[in-house]
């Protein structure tokens, strides 16, 4: 699949607060989900950078630069700050930072001969990881600001990446999904069961349990691949039934029981699964629980409103909701919803983000309107 028609998007790792989307001329949008406002947009250099094709939020926590620890005047990646690692057409790796509103660095040395397909991020060492069309993965050290180890992960062009923590590996999508040990770099384990390229990727574990969750172009299940290190061309652990094709996931496992929320995000809406960890099947595809269709209320019928990514509310006092945002790629709002798993179909009518726009607009231009009639009066 071309990287030009993914879906470039997250949440951000504090429960979600920010949101961040690149839209189809490669601008970037971030939105404050909490405030419903769009918080900042920036439009990358494209001699100097190229059009972003990947993201992932990076949440760093006091981890000097190899600039700060020659001159306490240059910056320094401080604590819990925030930023965006951005891959882009031409293979660079560059931090977006939040609070400043800019490309902050470039990460130095190798880059990938082609665009970046796929970004994840491993907290504990302040590790990147990319993957790209060369059928390269290439790791990132942030606080060296440059590249420090690639392999090759071919002949597919892998499509997504995902860094698991508890077995240290980094799961490759392409058609086939390969399982490699970060340190040896040593491909460990192969899955293979889609007809097509891995268009989304997402990981759950608890306890000694974890699992990769996949779904691919033009396919409408999503696969439970369980992670043990060992063997090749094994069969999904859990298969979960679509109408349409997803082009995100999320999911959420709680550790008191092992309970496991799975949504999936397509065309028409969204659907979330409620399963057991402990108690994955492989005997019969599962369907949703519910599914959430959002629609704006038309002068005649109710017209549909297309999902923007899904994210599992982990606040105590709000544990059934579920976070969403729905509109446009440049015009979003976002919605934390509470399922009522009783009924199959919840239909959620809500304003039209372009119409909430336009009535902005106007009452702008009315506002200042009556300001400049009072100026002349004065």
């Amino acid at each position: 699949m071309s990287v030009a028609k993914k879906h470039v998007m997250g949440f951000s790792p504090n429960e979600g607060q920010f949101f961040a989307l690149v839209d189809e001329h490669g601008v970037l949008r971030i939105w404050d989900t909490e405030a419903n406002s769009l918080k900042q947009e920036f439009t990358t250099n494209l001699y100097l950078f190229g059009d972003c094709t990947a993201l992932t939020w990076v949440s760093v926590d006091a981890i000097p630069t190899r600039r700060a620890k020659k001159s306490q005047n240059d910056s320094v990646v401080g604590s819990n700050k925030l930023y965006i690692a951005l891959g882009t057409m031409g293979g660079i790796v560059s931090l977006y930072s939040l609070a400043e509103g800019q490309i902050e660095r470039t990460l130095s040395g190798d880059n990938h001969d082609g665009p970046v397909t796929s970004i994840a991020y491993n907290q504990s060492k302040g590790h990147l990881y990319t993957v790209g069309e060369d059928c390269r993965a290439l790791v990132w050290s942030i606080t060296e600001e440059r590249c420090i180890a690639d392999w090759q992960v071919g002949p597919e062009k892998p499509q997504n990446v995902v860094y698991l923590a508890k077995s240290r590996s980094l799961a490759v999508g392409a058609r086939s999904l390969k399982i490699f040990d970060v340190e040896t770099k040593e491909l460990v384990e192969t899955f293979t069961g889609h007809s097509s390229d891995i268009n989304a990727m997402t990981s759950i574990a608890d306890n000694d349990l974890e699992f990769i969750l996949t779904t691919a172009h033009m396919e409408r299940v999503i696969s439970f691949w369980k992670i043990d290190k060992r063997g090749k061309n094994k069969a999904s652990a859990c298969t979960l039934r679509m109408e349409d094709p997803a082009y995100c996931l999320a999911c959420e496992v709680r550790t008191e029981d092992g309970s496991l929320r799975v949504a999936s995000v397509t065309r028409n809406g969204i659907h979330i699964y409620l399963l057991k960890i402990n108690g994955l099947s492989s005997e019969k595809h599962i369907k949703p629980k519910v599914s959430l269709q959002i629609a704006s209320d038309g002068a005649e019928t109710l017209e549909p409103l297309h999902a923007f990514g899904a994210h599992f509310v982990q606040d105590k006092t709000r544990t059934h909701e579920i976070l969403f945002g729905y509109g446009s790629r440049s015009l979003l709002q976002f919605e934390r919803f509470a399922p009522n798993y009783a009924e199959k179909l919840n239909v959620i009518v809500r304003a039209d983000p372009k119409k909430l726009y336009a009535k902005k607009q106007q009452e702008g231009e009315t506002m200042t309107g009556k300001l400049q009639m009072q100026s002349k009066t004065q």
